[in-house]
């Protein structure tokens, strides 16, 4: 395992997804020559329009023979220029930002319904990079990349989309333009080697502001315990509001305590209805979530967590319930971090000695840290214990101060 060998292109999500074949027309009938210069266009148009200069000779051969070797897409360069320093500094609002995506992307001003839409997308803590892939899927856009001879490409649009293109396997993955300097990622590196004697595990963070994140081996399976009763309570309390009056002490019991009879009767009563729903609006598979205990990636714990957080945040009601998840009993995310931040999770733990594919250590939820919140998951096959799993923990929460 190279655990150091970083996934990523500076300033540019490292999951966009490239479009190998140029269009017809233009492989056709342009010589090589001519191509270029349609793709220098493209260049051009996007310092002109984005940064508002002309291109510098090293940026524009840089971008042009990005595009003509197919590195790069229209989507990744103009995420490359929408999430460069350079644009950054020019520190514009939201409705500035959406009125550029028009001229950009589109071509023309922003009609005021399509600038209101975007503009409260954006207030409502929807990352600028996933508004960006709104404009990406265009027709409009399609047209202005058919037009230079460019491939379209796409990027993520919602944050499911995001969770489910980013890279599995043994390699850290830096995610949405996160590029720490050398040397950040030392104590996270410490922490890893550390585990790697005593277990295997996975991981997975995501600032949920901006989209930067990092992630580790998150497609590897491991049993969940207990941490499936956070996304159980939190559906049946979406959408059985009018029962939580008369459940509410078992469903606090469930997620402070991980009482196993409290989860036993809600789950005998209500089965998995809700829970396999929560799981099919966020893109996972339901058969996953079907059984009373299930074993899960980080990646799908991380899309049923972020359906969580979605429902904590819609209003006062969500709120309520939320606040049952900032107190359990046992959690790795609270134990690490309770006293720093508000913390909203439910982990999971299991160790028996005739029964060894079943331990686990793991845990999921939200952190309210004072520079955004964030999603975080972490499994594991340690046996039943967070003690191992606290510096990587602690370490994740450094990392992400630096986003």
């Amino acid at each position: 395992m190279n655990i150091m060998r970083k996934i990523f292109v500076e300033k540019i999500i490292s999951f966009v997804l490239a479009v190998a074949a140029m269009p017809a027309f233009y492989c056709g009938h342009l010589n090589a020559q001519t191509r270029e210069e349609y793709v220098e266009g493209f260049v051009q148009r996007m310092y002109e329009l984005v940064l508002g200069r002309d291109a510098d000779p090293i940026g524009l051969e840089y971008w042009t023979g990005q595009l003509l070797s197919g590195e790069q897409t229209g989507a990744s360069v103009a995420l490359g220029f929408f999430g460069s320093d350079e644009y950054e500094e020019a520190d514009k609002s939201n409705e500035d930002y959406v009125n550029d995506l028009y001229q950009v992307m589109l071509g023309r001003e922003a009609d005021p319904t399509g600038l209101l839409y975007w503009s409260d997308r954006l207030g409502d803590g929807t990352p600028r990079t996933f508004v960006l892939g709104g404009f990406v899927a265009s027709d409009e856009f399609g047209s202005i990349c058919d037009s230079y001879g460019i491939a379209r490409g796409s990027i993520p649009s919602n944050m499911y989309e995001f969770i489910s293109l980013v890279p599995g396997g043994n390699d850290l993955a830096l995610l949405g333009g996160f590029n720490p300097s050398e040397g950040a990622l030392d104590s996270l590196c410490s922490a890893m080697a550390a585990l790697n004697a005593r277990c295997e595990y996975g991981f997975l963070l995501i600032d949920i502001s901006t989209g930067e994140g990092i992630a580790y081996n998150i497609d590897r399976r491991f049993y969940g315990a207990s941490t499936i009763k956070g996304p159980f309570v939190a559906s049946l309390a979406c959408y059985a509001p009018d029962q939580v009056p008369a459940l509410q002490n078992l469903m606090t019991n469930t997620v402070i305590y991980s009482d196993n009879d409290a989860y036993d009767t809600l789950n005998h009563t209500y089965g998995a209805q809700y829970l396999r729903q929560w799981a099919m609006e966020c893109g996972v598979d339901p058969a996953r979530v079907s059984h009373r205990y299930a074993a899960f990636t980080a990646r799908e714990l991380g899309e049923l967590w972020y359906r969580n957080y979605e429902f904590f945040e819609s209003g006062e009601y969500g709120r309520q319930i939320g606040s049952w998840y900032e107190t359990p009993n046992y959690s790795l995310i609270h134990e690490a971090l309770g006293d720093l931040y508000v913390t909203r999770s439910k982990g999971g733990w299991y160790a028996m000695e005739d029964r060894p594919e079943l331990s686990a250590a793991a845990d999921a939820g939200i952190v309210y840290s004072d520079n955004g919140p964030y999603l975080v998951v972490v499994m594991s096959n340690n046996p039943g214990s967070f003690t191992s799993l606290m510096p990587l923990m602690q370490a994740l929460d450094d990392v992400h101060s630096l986003m």
